[in-house]
């Protein structure tokens, strides 16, 4: 009896292995158990154990690089014309983390109603994963692997398809697109919308103007040059692209100049303080110059990128002398296009989008619609991972409805889930060979150091995992896609 429970023991853990988490895949048991004890909490343990069944029945398996040449890659899907009348639209409005995370909820334990289907809006013709830019814009070589396909994040286009258009309005009724599309022309109907648009942020953090795979790679190129010809480089703002983008400078130029400036008089306010102490102590020792509670004083009509040498003042009155400036600062919410459904939606002060504990826009003209990710004026830290809650929550409310709908009930009295706290973790890595977390075990938060973020150390920062939430595992074949 004791080979078969251990050969079905590590069937187990290869499949726990593979699954999705949260986080990045777990290397031992401790990680692998506060991975599971998150899932549970998040989306529960029935959806989990199917998830983990799934993946035992030989779904697709995480790969953590590029496989050998000659490894099966999964073929592009083919369209299927199907026709609007037969099928009703589940619209998500963005194709980054909440809308591929709803995907992945509908995948794996929360199949839709008959007749449903999730329909993707999203301008970026590939899957951006910005976790990885601050390395991509100093190192070279794989600035391929952060856009991943979304060919294949729906097995046929009865189960969804991803749309590459830019929104340009939203009524009760439908989507207006830019330009016509096959099977749509330029509207989109829908019963029920999720709005995932998420936020800008400057360059190189994110790239929100590049729309093809091949402008995204360009943009990262044009960075690691400018980079490469600097001999002094400010970056203002600390916050987490800020810190990865100094280390990662500093790091792999030694020799250069790196300042980093932060208006705060610590960094990650919203974490513990012992996230802070250790980041400023890993820039300490690579040597960036750190200056906090001061802010740059930014010329009219910012910084020129000339690569010429000029002297910078901070409003406490320092000179820091600098050839590039990069601005990491500022997070401004995509939230207009929803404001042409519903302005009473948008809170007027910061332009994030209100919502309810459902996830429901806080309009009640339409209890169809909802929101999350980042764009939603939430207390939840603007990470991947609260994306992945609100997707788990929007979808399953969505579900709910038509289902108490069908059964000839009314909107008050379907009971709807309520949005949890998200607690505050993350991942930062300093370089190739440092990094600073803040994890949740239990409920608790403790904030881990190199010893335990070294465990999830690539070079790509974990690109494949993208590739694999869309469904195309990251390969020699693929990476080109």
């Amino acid at each position: 009896m004791l080979g078969p429970n251990i050969s079905r023991l590590q069937r187990c853990t290869e499949a726990l292995h593979s699954v999705p988490f949260l986080g990045p895949t777990m290397n031992d048991a401790f990680d692998t158990c506060s991975a599971v004890f998150h899932e549970v909490s998040s989306q529960g343990l029935a959806p989990t154990l199917y998830q983990i069944a799934s993946h035992l029945a030989g779904e697709r398996k995480q790969h953590q690089g590029l496989p050998l040449k000659g490894q099966e890659v999964i073929k592009t899907a083919q369209a299927v014309d199907i026709g609007a009348e037969e099928y009703k639209n589940i619209v998500i409005i963005g194709g980054s983390i909440f809308g591929i995370a709803t995907a992945m909820k509908v995948r794996y334990s929360l199949p839709l109603p008959k007749n449903y289907r999730l329909i993707i809006i999203e301008k970026h013709s590939h899957m951006h994963y910005m976790f990885a830019f601050p390395r991509a814009s100093v190192i070279p070589g794989f600035e391929k692997e952060l856009f991943a396909p979304y060919d294949n994040l729906f097995k046929s286009a009865k189960e969804g398809r991803v749309i590459q258009a830019c929104a340009t309005s939203i009524t009760p009724t439908h989507v207006e697109l830019d330009r016509s599309v096959d099977g749509f022309g330029t509207i989109v109907p829908y019963e029920y919308l999720l709005y995932g648009a998420g936020a800008k942020h400057p360059r190189p953090g994110c790239l929100s103007d590049e729309n093809t795979k091949e402008e995204g790679v360009t943009v990262l190129k044009e960075y690691q040059a400018r980079i490469g010809r600097s001999d002094k480089v400010l970056v203002v703002g600390g916050g987490a692209v800020g810190l990865e983008l100094a280390a990662e400078i500093k790091e792999h130029y030694p020799e250069k100049e790196v300042t980093l400036v932060h208006s705060r008089a610590r960094y990650l306010q919203t974490y513990k303080f012992g996230l802070h102490r250790r980041a400023y102590s890993i820039l300490k020792n690579l040597g960036v110059r750190q200056i906090l509670g001061d802010r740059v004083i930014i010329p009219p009509g910012g910084f020129k990128d000339d690569g010429k040498e000029i002297v910078v003042k901070t409003r406490a009155g320092l000179s820091i002398t600098t050839d590039l400036q990069i601005l990491c600062t500022g997070m401004i919410p995509n939230s207009a296009l929803l404001s042409t459904l519903s302005p009473a939606s948008i809170n007027p002060e910061n332009k994030y989008v209100l919502v309810k504990p459902s996830l429901q826009i806080a309009d009640p003209r339409f209890p169809n619609v909802f929101a999350g990710g980042d764009v939603v004026d939430l207390p939840d830290i603007k990470t991947g991972i609260s994306a992945f809650a609100h997707a788990a929550v929007a979808i399953e409310n969505v579900v709910k409805l038509v289902e108490g709908r069908e059964k000839g009930l009314k909107d008050d009295e379907i009971k709807l889930v309520e949005r949890s706290p998200v607690l505050p973790q993350i991942y930062l890595y300093f370089g190739l060979h440092r990094g600073v977390a803040q994890l949740s075990y239990h409920g608790y938060l403790y904030t881990a150091g190199t010893w335990l973020v070294r465990k999830h150390f690539s070079y790509n920062v974990l690109a494949s995992r993208a590739w694999d939430w869309c469904g195309t595992p990251l390969s020699a074949e693929t990476v080109d896609i």
